[in-house]
């Protein structure tokens, strides 16, 4: 479909130059013997304003159906590329993850492990799942051990600009999380989020959660938070 398509491009762009030659040069061929400085000279970015001046608007018509009849691998390789997009999108994801550090005498020894798990439900809400387990090592005296279960539904409430670096999706996120830990209490938080794209770059989280069994923390009783996320690297290719 690539190659189609290059075959394409280079057959469209000739045949339109070829074209408006012909309307603002009537008579004159451009393979003809001579003509060939001619017909290129007319589309230098010096001459082409003047030579498209020449066109009428019937002739400017003529021009754009020569193009959209020749349109059909354009369109072809999109409904590929969306084809390809959705399949990924919707596609499961699953990882396993482990690193440690690993410390002298008499020094402790941390292990960390981790489990993700991704799902596309629908082209526009998606499920996360992650668990993770923490072992630290103390050598000396005994062993702490952790654990973290995490899941997380996503969902586009608009769609993004179909420009690369064009305004992201509005989205609403709905998580929950629960931790576990030697000689401490179960806690357990769930979140609302609500991002709201006012730029290119630049989107408005709002956090509503609520946490519990989490002592001598303002984590336990529910919050509200509003704020401001800038991407640098999304802001400068817009002003590139």
């Amino acid at each position: 479909t690539l190659k189609a398509t290059a075959h394409v491009t280079a057959v469209i762009k000739d045949g339109v130059r070829r074209l408006i030659f012909s309307f603002s040069n009537p008579g004159t061929n451009p393979d003809a013997a001579g003509n060939a400085l001619s017909f290129a000279t007319s589309f230098s970015a010096a001459n082409f304003p003047a030579t498209f001046r020449k066109l009428t608007p019937v002739q400017l018509d003529l021009v754009r159906q020569f193009i959209k009849e020749r349109l059909r691998p354009f369109q072809e390789i999109r409904t590929a590329i969306d084809s390809a997009a959705e399949g990924i999108r919707n596609r499961a994801q699953f990882s396993v993850g482990y690193n440690a550090t690993l410390r002298k005498n008499p020094g402790y020894e941390d292990h960390h492990f981790t489990l993700i798990y991704d799902q596309g439900l629908t082209d526009r809400i998606s499920w996360t799942v992650n668990g993770a387990g923490i072992v630290r090592d103390r050598r000396a005296t005994d062993k702490t051990k952790a654990a973290k279960l995490a899941t997380e539904f996503m969902g586009q409430l608009t769609l993004p600009q179909s420009d690369l670096w064009g305004r992201a999706a509005t989205t609403l996120s709905f998580s929950g999380e629960a931790k576990w830990q030697d000689r401490s209490k179960p806690a357990y938080t769930v979140q609302a989020k609500l991002t709201i794209p006012i730029g290119t770059g630049i989107d408005l989280p709002v956090v509503y959660r609520y946490a519990t069994g989490i002592a001598n923390s303002n984590q336990s009783s529910p919050e509200a938070k509003l704020g401001l996320t800038i991407d640098t690297g999304r802001l400068m290719q817009l002003l590139r």
